[in-house]
């Protein structure tokens, strides 16, 4: 099967545009019009943008499934020069009780992730993340967006 969307001529100024337009936005504010695209394109350009700055991460990281309960995915990629933890949703329409069409924010009350200890930078976000404890708070992960990718080095 083939998606539609890919069988035509890629528009490359357009895309360029689009990313240039993507420059000083929230990821948050990106979100109430996720329809056009723009939030999926954030999130592709930051993940291809880290993993050109950790290139041996990516291609010869350990992979480490992380616990994160039955409504989340998550993994690491572990390796001598750095490390990364990607964090998706699986059932948002599950954790929200179907009131908001993506989970984030207080919505995941204290679920926990086992996300190892230290400091870690979300790449969609900026936002810095330091653990302590038993993991990180999916409520304090996913502020601004539904998925998290991140990394130390």
């Amino acid at each position: 099967m083939v998606d539609p969307d890919n069988r035509t001529p890629v528009d490359y100024e357009a895309r360029r545009a689009a990313l240039k337009e993507l420059e000083g936005v929230r990821p948050m504010d990106l979100l109430s019009s996720f329809r056009d695209g723009r939030v999926k394109l954030h999130v592709l350009r930051a993940g291809l943008r880290l993993r050109r700055e950790m290139p041996r991460v990516f291609l010869e990281g350990d992979y480490v499934p992380i616990d994160a309960g039955e409504d989340l995915v998550a993994f690491a990629r572990n390796h001598a020069e750095g490390s990364v933890v990607a964090v998706v949703t699986r059932r948002p329409h599950h954790v929200t009780g179907g009131r908001a069409p993506f989970a984030i924010d207080d919505v995941w009350g204290h679920r926990s992730i086992a996300v190892p200890r230290g400091e870690w930078r979300d790449a969609l976000t900026g936002a810095l993340h330091v653990v302590e404890g038993e993991g990180l708070l999916a409520a304090k992960l996913f502020v601004e967006l539904p998925v998290s990718l991140l990394y130390r080095r």
